[in-house]
């Protein structure tokens, strides 16, 4: 459907900058995360799903084991990238990113069972970015918080991710991804025509100040049900 496209092409662009070279071998993440790959960055440390994709893709079980702790040597980041680069290989990345963003739409319709939440298509790209960064948990910390949300915008929700320990990491890498994430998101959003913005001027983050009007692209009936 459209909207799984939109959500696929925008995580992609988000995680990976439009850079297939990432999809299809290791990328070195920022931080203690070790190794990820593939359009939604499997991460090879924490992210069971990432590491059976590599499996399926042909990477040794003792490779895959030294990865996820952070013990892989220049040998086996060669022989997983060579794996990862078959046309196969290849096939399954792309059908379990796609799985994975799914899975995340699944998860956003539970929430928005929350109060009755409506997420129109934007709030659903900002949502399933978070999931693929932090991953969206039932009683996690957003849940908690959308529980007492009467209407979720844009606006609140930057200001959420402003409360989070890794927005407030020192050195700022934590708050420069975030404007980044933001910024990516905006910017995929208004070249599709899923952004209609609404500045409001009192407020002191004014970069993040949006609310979304458009209601021409609620969630669909397929994903509600």
């Amino acid at each position: 459907s459209e909207l799984r496209r939109h959500c696929f092409d925008c995580v992609a662009q988000s995680e990976t900058g439009g850079n297939q070279t990432k999809w299809f071998s290791l990328y070195k993440s920022v931080g203690e995360s070790g190794y990820s790959f593939g359009p939604v960055q499997f991460d090879t440390k924490v992210n069971r799903q990432g590491r059976e994709v590599l499996l399926e893709c042909g990477v040794p079980k003792d490779v895959v084991e030294r990865l996820r702790l952070l013990k892989a040597s220049q040998d086996d980041i060669e022989i997983t990238n060579l794996r990862l680069q078959g046309p196969r290989s290849r096939d399954i990345i792309l059908k379990e990113s796609q799985a994975y963003v799914d899975k995340g739409l699944y998860r956003i319709n539970d929430l928005s069972s929350i109060g009755n939440l409506k997420f129109s298509t934007l709030h659903i790209l900002y949502l399933l970015d978070y999931h693929t960064q932090f991953h969206i948990s039932v009683n996690g910390k957003l849940h908690g918080e959308l529980s007492r949300c009467h209407k979720f915008t844009v606006e609140w929700f930057m200001n959420y991710k402003k409360s989070l320990k890794w927005y407030n990491l020192p050195g700022g890498v934590g708050k420069r991804d975030t404007d980044r994430r933001y910024s990516v998101v905006r910017k995929y959003a208004l070249s599709y025509g899923l952004w209609v913005d609404e500045v409001d001027t009192t407020s002191e983050h004014t970069e993040f100040n949006v609310e979304l009007k458009d209601k021409r692209d609620e969630m669909p009936e397929w994903l509600r049900t």
